[in-house]
């Protein structure tokens, strides 16, 4: 009976996911709970009941790449980012700096009814795109492809090459801090991570593959290897910059810390080149600077002093408030990376848990997907806020039910209030060893 029972829970699993890829669309958000819910109590279930329903390791893995096939040939349904993806990558085929120009002015020199369709469907229309060298390189191998169609297709096929990547990566480091290997289905199998990444093709998925490969190659005490994976990860996605003071200057030691340092820059500066040239890093820098001053979406900390400064001056200040958090997450994470005198890797891991979780805290904007580092991280310590966050976060989908886009101000203290309930006794226990490590580096 238990081996039947596997069985009809694959099912049930591939078949939510397949659901929620397919039928809704953005704004339904009713039918994204409904499928998400499936999919994450059969997650709950074949992840901590695997013994009693006989589940083996092979199966699990066959499972999380099966749930991921499934989405292939279906076009991203819940993220109109893909739109700007193949903008950019048409831009490059054509010998025009994505850096360099805005969509609309694109317009003004492109003749044919591709751009102004893609141009249509796409959002900040009025922003130069904020994606760094190493996403704009899989734009323009995708773009290859002439349809919007295909162009999906074949970033969803890469995306999954690199998803067996980071299983890899993140099954060797299991083995290397001898943590069960089932641990790495926490995020392999986790919906939020399938249907975000493969499924609407956020690179957070390429970026993690390369910050996961950076992690083994720094276990195996590989230098070179970990400094170029890690740019690399950088390159595809920003969010890494936050653990590279801990990562750098806390585990690396000696001399090979000066020099992994000098390599990283210069591989960065070579990376990085198409932005900074023609000048063209202020229009990258604007608009990030613009995405921390305008864009505010399921914030916690930020939501309350927005409401602060409504009170005190009438109007919103994210403005003030937007950098004002930048920096006082930029010194926690500095604190938290500087504080600690010896610890091993997998102790610093449990430290950049704290990290990503001040930053996400302290953020203008969560949207869900952000949360998939924190859900690879959890492979080494899995806390269990993480993954009531990772589903609880999806209510910030009702925003998008809204026909004006207001969000449900309820659902985010919910989503919150759990979370936070929960965060507490992990948050304050990093704190702890964080103390004893200050205090004497052999605890």
């Amino acid at each position: 009976m238990k081996q039947y029972s596997k069985y009809v829970f694959f099912f049930i699993f591939i078949s939510a996911i397949f659901f929620i890829g397919w039928y809704p669309e953005q704004r339904d958000f009713y039918q994204i709970i409904f499928g998400f819910t499936i999919a994450f109590v059969s997650y709950a279930i074949l992840v901590s009941k695997k013994d009693r329903f006989a589940i083996n390791f092979q199966s699990l893995f066959i499972l999380g790449v099966c749930a991921r096939l499934v989405l292939i040939p279906l076009f991203p349904n819940l993220s109109d980012d893909v739109y700007r993806f193949f903008w950019d990558g048409l831009l490059s085929h054509n010998g025009i700096n994505p850096y360099s120009i805005l969509p609309s002015e694109v317009l003004e020199k492109m003749n044919g009814g591709q751009w102004r369709t893609i141009y249509s469907d796409m959002n900040s229309q009025e922003y130069y795109t904020i994606y760094p060298p190493i996403a704009q390189c899989f734009f323009y191998l995708a773009a290859f492809v002439k349809s919007i169609e295909g162009f999906s297709i074949v970033l969803k096929c890469i995306f999954l090459a690199f998803e067996l990547l980071s299983f890899y990566f993140l099954t060797r480091l299991c083995d290397k801090f001898t943590l069960r290997r089932e641990n790495v289905f926490y995020y392999f199998l986790n919906p939020l991570v399938i249907i975000e990444g493969v499924g609407n093709l956020h690179f957070e998925t390429i970026m993690l593959s390369l910050f996961a490969g950076s992690l083994y190659f720094l276990s195996k005490s590989n230098i070179w290897a970990f400094v170029s994976t890690f740019v690399l990860a950088v390159a595809t996605k920003l969010v890494p910059l936050i653990f590279g003071p801990i990562l750098f200057l806390k585990f690396v030691k000696g001399k090979s810390s000066f020099y992994s340092i000098c390599f990283g820059s210069i591989l960065i500066a070579l990376i990085f080149y198409p932005v900074y040239s023609g000048l063209q890093i202020s229009n990258f820098a604007n608009s990030l600077d613009l995405y921390f001053r305008k864009f505010e979406f399921n914030a916690s900390v930020y939501y309350i002093l927005r409401e602060i400064g409504y009170w005190i001056k009438g109007y919103n200040t994210i403005q003030i408030i937007g950098p004002v958090l930048g920096v006082i997450s930029l010194g926690s994470i500095l604190f938290l990376s500087f504080a600690p005198k010896v610890l091993s890797l997998k102790q610093l891991l449990n430290v950049c848990i704290a990290i990503v979780s001040i930053y996400l805290l302290t953020a203008t904007t969560v949207h869900p997907w952000y949360l998939m580092t924190l859900i690879l991280l959890s492979v080494f310590n899995p806390y269990k806020y993480i993954y009531v966050w990772s589903f609880l976060v999806l209510l910030s989908y009702a925003t998008y039910a809204d026909p004006n886009f207001k969000e449900n101000m309820f659902l985010i203290f919910l989503e919150y209030m759990l979370v936070g309930s929960l965060m507490i006794k992990p948050l304050r226990d990093a704190f702890i060893h964080l103390k004893l490590a200050i205090v004497d580096p052999k605890q």
